[in-house]
């Protein structure tokens, strides 16, 4: 296990392999997240699977959580028909797992019944028919308040939230007519700030405090995306979220605190890295490819 410390955020990296971790920036000056995703942890276990540490079995939620992990990233898919996780359901009993071991959840919105990325952004099938826009950002702030309210009415609600899952491309697009170098700035601002206002208006009408986060694909590609969106209405948020994977970044883990700053500078918000992935040696320990290698 190895911490690097830069100067606005903290990295943690681990090799208990338990999916994708996340690294999570600082909060405050007094409060540094750090913490991973723990969202396969019940299919793995539902599998049959066993986490142990020298020999022991565990529970990789109390485990994070004693060595100072105090946030779990937790994901979440519309109505994903092939899977029986990552459902609502599934995703709140991962909320109720790190809650009581004692941490905070980053819930992660990723509008679509599939993995979105940088190269795929999918509908929910569910909304796959609306073909008007403001229904369909309609449709979105609906989803995303309900969802809170049903996690508020389990005792169950995050401590932070993603519109969105590494959204360097338009949201929500027909998995037939995927658009990966171009952006319709109009569309796509109205489905985003719905998803916010969303929050905004939960966190009113309950007095909550749910902080909101949007997350782009590696740093290079925020100054961009954010300089664009800003010029194009995206309303107040809280946080920049970051995926950092340093075998596809312009930016080496030496000059990755020197990018965030300056994201931090240009558009005045908090920033978590939520995403990375690092090998703990660089020796052939698992006969799989290591991924700083070429």
């Amino acid at each position: 296990m190895k911490l690097l410390f830069l100067r606005l955020v903290t990295l943690f990296f681990t090799s208990l392999v338990l999916g994708i971790f996340s690294i999570f920036g600082q909060g405050n000056a007094d409060t540094p997240w750090l913490g991973a995703d723990l969202s396969y942890v019940n299919e793995i276990e539902d599998c049959g699977g066993v986490y142990r540490h020298k020999g022991r079995e565990i529970d990789p939620f109390d485990f994070f959580s004693e060595r100072g992990a105090n946030l779990t990233r937790a994901r979440l898919w519309h109505t994903p028909g092939w899977t029986a996780y990552s459902n609502l359901k599934d995703a709140s009993k991962t909320i109720k797992r790190a809650k009581a071991a004692g941490m905070h959840v980053l819930l992660d919105l990723h509008y679509s019944d599939t993995w979105a990325d940088p190269q795929g952004q999918v509908i929910p099938q569910a909304w796959s028919h609306i073909n008007d826009d403001h229904l369909l950002a309609d449709s979105l702030y609906q989803y995303t308040y309900s969802t809170l309210l049903h996690l508020y009415s389990m005792a169950l609600l995050p401590r932070f939230i993603q519109i969105g899952n590494e959204i360097n491309i338009e949201i929500m697009q027909s998995a037939d007519h995927m658009v990966v170098d171009t952006i319709n700035w109009e569309r796509n601002i109205l489905l985003i700030n719905r998803g916010i206002q969303a929050v905004d208006d939960f966190n009113e009408q309950y007095r909550q405090n749910i902080e909101t986060m949007i997350h782009i694909a590696q740093p290079e590609n925020a100054f961009y995306w954010f300089e664009s969106a800003s010029t194009n209405g995206l309303q107040p948020f809280d946080w920049i979220g970051l995926s950092y994977y340093s075998k596809w970044s312009e930016y080496s883990i030496e000059e990755l605190s020197g990018a965030i700053d300056s994201l931090i500078g240009r558009f005045n918000k908090k920033l978590m890295v939520v995403e990375t992935a690092y090998p703990f040696t660089m020796q052939d320990a698992d006969s799989a490819a290591n991924i700083l290698k070429q």
